[in-house]
């Protein structure tokens, strides 16, 4: 087959225009620490394909041959087109997208890009292996899946924006009461200006020094911050589901500035098989978390979840977020599946049922 894997953040998505925006909140300034992560899945998966014996088609940015200190194995022997600016990378995406059988799409939820993209190509008749437009909204916006989990009964961090935190602060502070406190993009992706507050004196502080609370209080969300493993586990679904495994995640919480009350978030990568897990759990959990959102979830999609310290059973952990798109953790699963990871993402090799936590070795990626 003749697949185009277009990923955004080295395809196009981050070129400089002439004059760079002075706005640090800009997408292009925000998505700068994650490109690292979209050239490694963009690697991993153009590899394993051409492995595969797969003719591989992608764009890239000319800077990415110029700036990545390891150049990605793929060179070789895929098809590239340049992109020359950002304005003009979705004309180029389509182009080459419309001479494949099947396009594999990855980009950021951050500004509608994901849905945005696959909506576009779409409409040009590329065949585009995504979840159908409601799941992918659903899964872009914080918030909004916020919602939907809490409605479905599903166990989820309580979750404002900052205008309804303020708007009802008394109850807001009562409900989080001495947890240390998060903030992120409503539509962020990663772990992409995340921040971290001790208390809600430090939160407190912030607010008040930034203009988020008055220009962007609707775009950025307010969870507390619960003690436990961060975990992720990776599915893929072509009509039915089949959890791959699931990762611990590295997470570190570092102070930005002296003078900034807050701390930074950043995911390190991961570790596994989670340990005294099965596949069992993680399937029961998998199906309760995606029935509770809108249907039409297809390919790739992770989920990332916490373990509370006490918690007991699969009914205990807490849905974080769900992630509808290819995630870094390929990087780690492809060591236990090997390059037949990129046949079961089309659909084209069963998800063998014979492989279990018991017989997989340790292995780390990074972030």
């Amino acid at each position: 087959m003749r697949i185009a894997v277009l990923e955004f953040l080295c395809g196009g998505g981050l070129i400089e225009p002439d004059e760079p925006p002075k706005d640090p909140h800009t997408p292009a300034n925000v998505l700068v620490p994650l490109f690292g992560e979209g050239l490694s899945m963009l690697d991993a998966l153009a590899s394993d394909l051409i492995e595969c014996g797969h003719s591989v088609c992608t764009c890239l940015d000319r800077s990415v041959l110029m700036n990545a200190l390891v150049p990605p194995s793929f060179l070789s022997s895929a098809s590239i087109a340049m992109v020359e600016s950002t304005d003009r990378f979705l004309e180029v995406w389509g182009h080459v997208a419309s001479d494949c059988d099947v396009t594999i799409v990855i980009a950021p939820e951050l500004n509608d890009a994901l849905a945005s993209i696959v909506r576009t190509l779409r409409a040009l008749g590329v065949q585009v292996l995504a979840s159908d437009e409601a799941f992918l909204n659903a899964a872009s916006d914080k918030w909004l899946m916020a919602k939907m989990l809490l409605a479905g009964g599903i166990a989820h961090p309580a979750t404002w924006t900052l205008r309804e935190y303020y708007a009802s602060r008394v109850a807001a502070d009562k409900r989080i009461g001495d947890s240390p406190i998060t903030v992120k993009r409503r539509d962020g992706a990663g772990c992409a200006e995340m921040s971290y507050f001790a208390n809600s004196a430090a939160f407190e502080s912030w607010a008040l020094s930034t203009s988020l609370l008055a220009e962007n209080a609707d775009d950025w969300i307010v969870q507390p911050w619960i003690a436990g493993q961060p975990a992720s586990l990776a599915l893929i679904a072509h009509g039915s589901r089949k959890v791959l495994g699931a990762f611990e995640q590295r997470i570190d919480v570092s102070p930005i500035a002296i003078a900034n009350p807050s701390e930074c978030v950043q995911y390190r990568g991961g570790s596994g098989p989670l340990a005294q897990v099965s596949f069992a759990e993680l399937d029961d959990f998998a199906n309760v978390v995606l029935n509770a959102v809108p249907p039409g979830a297809a390919g790739w999609i992770g989920i990332d979840f916490l373990i509370p310290i006490d918690a007991a059973a699969a009914s205990d952990w807490i849905v974080i977020e769900i992630n509808p798109r290819l995630t870094t953790s390929y990087a780690g699963y492809r060591k236990w599946y090997g390059h037949d990871l990129a046949n079961m993402l089309l659909g084209l090799r069963s998800i063998p049922n014979a492989i279990g936590f018991p017989t997989w070795e340790r292995v780390e990626f990074e972030a």
